[in-house]
């Protein structure tokens, strides 16, 4: 009697604990810590945005894990730079998102001269990146993303482009106070420069944490499956992000499994916040689906 008791018992708990371990908590999403969903707040928001969008964040803060805002600009003299009035507040937001467990990104727009002067100019690249890296240390912007879309030639321009990425990485990867991280956002249609068609295996062996792709923000299934397939083949899946749109893949759960099926570990939403509650219930399906 006593052994069929304690059997009886150890059966009880074992039920419990296997209850609390696999049960989610109600309204609170079990995130995969290795995932990473990050949703672009763009462009040049003023206070009255961010205050719009610090309630919803704050419902919905576990179907993401960062922000990426956009206050900062390469000038056409390649100069790190403001990228319009409200700098300030976007850094200010910045720090309330943090206080909820979300990381914060500073979006640079690239300007296309300001790229050719850095990518050719070492004077220029170095001060680019040393301005970047202070920045970062002053307001505790966690990385940076390179809206870095704009034509040159591909060919002559990619090599040397990837070289800047790498120093301007390997500066936020060693900064003393923690290392911060480095994307850039890429097209993928074949005819735009600097987009991983051309340049994808030079992406992928060098030291920037992620490439967002911008051929799938596409809502045509039958594109972004392509876009999709291509990246991943090229850019390998520890190193691409696809970009997605609030749209009908962002919307469909067998979208979400399918890029995770992938091994890819991380999207990047576009942008502000989602137009209805399906895309944060993808977002998060993203963050705790077992696969």
């Amino acid at each position: 009697k006593q052994q069929n008791l304690t059997m009886m018992v150890d059966s009880r708990v074992l039920v419990v604990v296997l209850f609390f371990v696999l049960q989610p908590l109600s309204g609170t999403a079990l995130q995969n810590q290795t995932r990473d969903v990050s949703l672009f707040i763009c462009c040049n928001n003023p206070a009255s945005d961010f205050a719009a969008y610090k309630p919803v964040l704050t419902t919905h803060k576990n179907n993401l894990t960062s922000v990426i805002l956009s206050p900062y600009t390469m000038t056409k003299t390649g100069e790190f730079a403001d990228q319009g009035s409200n700098t300030q507040v976007a850094e200010q937001a910045a720090i309330w998102m943090r206080s909820m467990g979300l990381r914060t990104t500073g979006l640079v727009a690239m300007n296309p001269g300001g790229i050719r002067l850095a990518i050719y100019n070492e004077s220029v690249a170095n001060s680019f990146i040393s301005s970047a890296v202070a920045r970062a240390e002053a307001t505790g912007m966690q990385g940076y993303n390179l809206d870095a879309e704009y034509p040159n030639d591909p060919h002559a321009d990619g090599a040397p482009f990837v070289a800047f990425l790498n120093k301007f990485a390997d500066a936020l990867h060693n900064m003393s106070s923690g290392a911060r991280t480095l994307s850039v956002d890429v097209h993928g249609d074949g005819s735009t420069p600097f987009d991983f068609h051309v340049w994808g295996p030079m992406y992928k062996a060098s030291n920037i944490d992620k490439v967002i792709t911008m051929a799938t923000y596409t809502d045509a299934k039958k594109d972004f499956d392509k876009y999709f397939a291509e990246a991943t083949s090229v850019l390998g899946n520890n190193k691409i992000q696809p970009g997605l749109e609030f749209n009908a893949v962002l919307s469909n759960s067998k979208d979400i499994y399918y890029i995770l099926s992938k091994n890819v570990t991380a999207i990047a939403v576009w942008a502000n916040m989602p137009t209805a509650q399906v895309y944060w219930d993808m977002m998060g399906l993203f963050l705790t689906a077992s696969f």
